[in-house]
């Protein structure tokens, strides 16, 4: 009987020393073949921020292409304004084909703690690549029927243009040598102040962003019953119909610039199409889910270095500062069918210091297609009146402005 009992112990002993063996083994097999995976990734990598950096180093218009295949092992290629993580979710990114804007272009796998990046001499702009949001693909599912693993085929055109390098799996428009706002293709001009655009929907076919050059009354109460408040209420209601209604997210950068209780025309539109706030936490995809329409009034007001040292004073106190990340998930929003309405203003030098700076918008502009930017200028201009007369979508609708910003083409 013990030796019975002792037969079996050596038996289960060898079975579960086999077991063990095979795990190790298997363990060993595929860390081996992470590890190629990761190999190939970091060479295609290389190989793109090495092509990007020599067209980038290279004169207008000097171009080449690279093709990646990358493994589903969790990875994300990328540019950043800084050496930082990606967004956090970054495969819905990828998923939406969605843009990169930076310096720097990074390699993430996502288990590992830091990125890989290499700094390029000229802002890039690049596609999101690497592994899509964790939903079945066509790539997924052929992969399962067929045993294998998927992979991600894309085909980047890099190019310089106007000092970018331009690293993208799809065409881009191409921007005229000789530019003026009256030339660019796809606006709809919607009134001028002082013979300077005003409003603008882009594009016009199918709108999907909105800029109106003036905070005025977004930041000044008007009376229901007069002329200017009838128009600014007008003016609201079509820019949300242009872009196609649905729910609204109105953030505003300071509190001085946006009090509800003094502007009762935009108290009660939103009461009935969105919802307003400050902008004291980064806004996010998670956020966004809840809404059809993005609008931000004066986006990087409160980056000006005075109103850093003195944010109180500006309304400025926990006011959160745009930064790459947050403009990503505004990428994805957009990238979804999200649309988009900046308000801006004057970007004048007023007691020696910027009294807007417009680069927050520019980026802003830019994640939505625009092909126009707003200018720095050295100071802002003064209008007694817009007028909104010739624009098909804000006909008819005039009210005094203060300043307006003045917008064309990029340099």
């Amino acid at each position: 009987m013990k030796g019975d009992v002792s037969g079996w112990i050596w038996i289960i002993g060898g079975i579960l020393i086999g077991i063990a063996i095979m795990v190790f083994g298997l363990t060993l097999a595929a860390n081996m073949f992470r590890t190629q995976d990761e190999n190939a990734v970091i060479a295609q990598f290389e190989d793109l921020a090495n092509r990007m950096s020599t067209v980038c180093n290279g004169g207008q218009g000097n171009a080449d292409f690279k093709q990646l295949v990358i493994p589903d092992i969790g990875v994300a290629i990328y540019a950043s304004g800084i050496y930082a993580d990606p967004p956090l979710k970054v495969s819905d990114l990828v998923s939406a084909g969605a843009e990169s804007s930076g310096n720097y272009v990074c390699l993430k796998f996502l288990d590992k703690d830091r990125p890989a990046c290499k700094q390029l001499e000229c802002p890039a702009n690049l596609t999101y690549m690497g592994s899509p949001a964790l939903r079945e693909d066509l790539t997924r599912t052929l992969s399962k029927l067929t045993g294998g693993q998927p992979l991600y085929r894309f085909t980047v055109n890099i190019e310089k243009d106007k000092g970018a390098v331009y690293a993208l799996t799809r065409g881009r428009p191409k921007t005229a040598d000789t530019c003026t706002i009256n030339t660019l293709a796809g606006i709809e001009i919607a009134g001028t102040c002082d013979g300077n655009p005003l409003a603008i929907f882009y594009p016009v076919a199918q709108p999907k962003l909105a800029f109106f050059g003036d905070t005025t009354y977004f930041s000044n109460g008007t009376l229901a019953a007069s002329a200017d408040g009838q128009s600014f209420k007008a003016l609201l209601t079509k820019v949300h119909s242009n872009l196609g209604g649905g729910r609204v997210l109105f953030l505003s950068e300071s509190t001085n610039n946006f009090e509800q209780a003094r502007n009762p025309e935009l108290a009660a539109f939103l009461a009935s199409a969105g919802d307003a706030r400050q902008h004291n936490s980064k806004v996010t995809l998670a956020e966004l889910a809840s809404y059809q329409q993005l609008w931000i009034m004066l986006p990087g007001f409160c980056a000006e270095q005075e109103r850093k040292r003195a944010p109180a004073a500006y309304g400025c106190s926990g006011i959160a500062e745009w930064d790459d990340s947050e403009l990503a998930e505004v990428a994805g929003f957009l990238a979804g069918g999200g649309k988009l309405f900046i308000v801006s203003d004057m970007s004048a030098q007023v007691l020696g210091r910027a009294w807007f700076d417009p680069a927050v918008a520019n980026k802003l502009l830019a994640l939505a297609g625009s092909k126009f930017i707003q200018l720095d200028i050295s100071k802002g201009f003064v209008c007694k009146n817009s007028a909104f007369n010739g624009s098909s979508s804000l006909q008819g609708i005039s009210f005094a402005v203060k300043s307006a910003a003045r917008v064309g083409c990029p340099a």
